[in-house]
């Protein structure tokens, strides 16, 4: 009986937990502007996976959050740094931005990063020191792990841009060799410039990477981790995240066919 006891008291402590959340407050989130079907902003508010993730989240928990954005990346992140925003959609653990954001635990989406190049200019990649010395497209605030963003930064040449629709105008130009992006998201943004029989993937991936939540140690939510991750746990378990991409991918290609996203 008293195991029983023990055990019921167990699974009351997260609703007991959630009633010291501020349910007066609006949340606020924020993500990459263009990465889909992970995340983009489409009409001032951010879509995607990691959002559709985010919401189901902060429903558990009536919790009320806003996903309007008008800004880059970059910003986001010293939005986040500055306590102004709450929460991100996906991101991945960099050093650096452990700083200031905690981590769910729960990765949400694995993902390879590959090299996008121009047909024009051949490249080939079989061994970390074919790179050495390439001009390499980065947007500010991305990055491919410590690991590699310490190889890049030793080996590479790094140009780096405010969007991705810029690094894609130099690799047209021939002024970048290569770009790094998700291949996921890479194949939908070169589908919507029209650059696919230009612009084409390496096969073999720079690295292969997981996107977490991050909570911004600011927020108040940073009090409440532990509910946070044992929900996103039960959330992710539940729902298949390849129909998930698939579902937002093809969302993102409508949005732009209209001209929703980005304009």
């Amino acid at each position: 009986m008293k195991t029983l006891l023990a055990f019921v008291c167990l699974l009351l402590i997260p609703l007991a937990q959630a009633n010291h959340f501020d349910h007066n407050r609006t949340y606020r989130a924020c993500g990459l502007p263009i990465y889909p079907p992970i995340s983009w902003v489409d009409n001032h508010q951010v879509k995607g996976v990691g959002a559709h993730l985010l919401q189901q989240l902060f429903q558990r928990f009536n919790l009320t959050l806003s996903f309007e954005q008008d800004f880059n990346w970059q910003r986001c992140l010293k939005e986040m740094e500055l306590g102004h925003i709450d929460i991100a959609t996906a991101m991945y653990k960099v050093a650096g931005r452990q700083n200031y954001n905690h981590y769910l635990s729960t990765p949400i989406v694995k993902e390879p990063i590959v090299l996008f190049y121009n047909r024009q200019h051949p490249q080939k990649f079989s061994q970390l020191s074919d790179l050495k010395g390439k001009t390499l497209g980065v947007i500010l605030g991305d990055s491919y792990g410590d690991e590699m963003d310490d190889w890049i930064a030793r080996h590479m040449q790094v140009d780096y841009v405010s969007s991705g629709e810029q690094n894609f105008a130099k690799l047209l130009r021939g002024r970048i060799d290569m770009m790094p992006l998700g291949r996921y998201g890479g194949q939908l943004q070169n589908e919507r410039l029209g650059y696919q029989d230009i612009i084409v993937p390496l096969e073999r991936p720079l690295t292969t990477d997981y996107w977490y939540i991050a909570i911004a140690k600011k927020s108040p939510l940073s009090a409440h981790l532990t509910e946070l991750d044992q929900a996103l746990q039960q959330i992710t378990r539940q729902t298949d995240i390849g129909e998930l991409m698939a579902q937002y991918a093809e969302q993102y290609r409508i949005s732009t066919r209209y001209g929703g996203a980005h304009d």
